[in-house]
């Protein structure tokens, strides 16, 4: 995974201990490994208060990513993720989110004049009921 350090995360990082290889690192330097950071990252939300995880972080950032248009390859090489499945989970849900905001401006009564007019005559012959 290629990761471009944005400057929240530079913030973050620059406030706590970093290894020569690990953004994120134990105070004597030594990486972490993923369930160690989640296992920190919870803890510490529940000593807040808060029940939450690192997983909601990355579903987060998943779903901050797909609102914002990204595909889903490009989600694939941001998370590490491969098979189109998990990345499709969030493009989808996006895409309808976009998709239903779009389509509602298709309701909107000034669209109307766009209709095709009544037609100036009869349709059906005199007395005869439509079916």
């Amino acid at each position: 995974v290629t990761l471009r350090i944005l400057p929240e995360l530079q913030a973050t990082l620059d406030a706590g201990p970093t290894g020569e290889l690990a953004y994120i690192a134990a105070v004597d330097g030594q990486p972490l490994t993923k369930e160690s950071v989640g296992n920190l990252f919870r803890d510490a939300c529940r000593a807040a208060g808060i029940k939450k995880s690192a997983h909601g972080l990355r579903k987060a950032a998943a779903t901050r990513a797909a609102e914002n248009g990204a595909t889903v390859a490009q989600l694939e090489a941001l998370f590490g993720w491969t098979g189109g499945q998990m990345a499709s989970l969030y493009t989808r849900s996006a895409d309808r989110k976009r998709l239903a905001l779009e389509a509602a401006d298709l309701l909107a009564a000034d669209k109307t004049e766009t209709a095709m007019p009544s037609p100036q005559t009869q349709v059906r012959a005199k007395g005869r009921k439509s079916q």
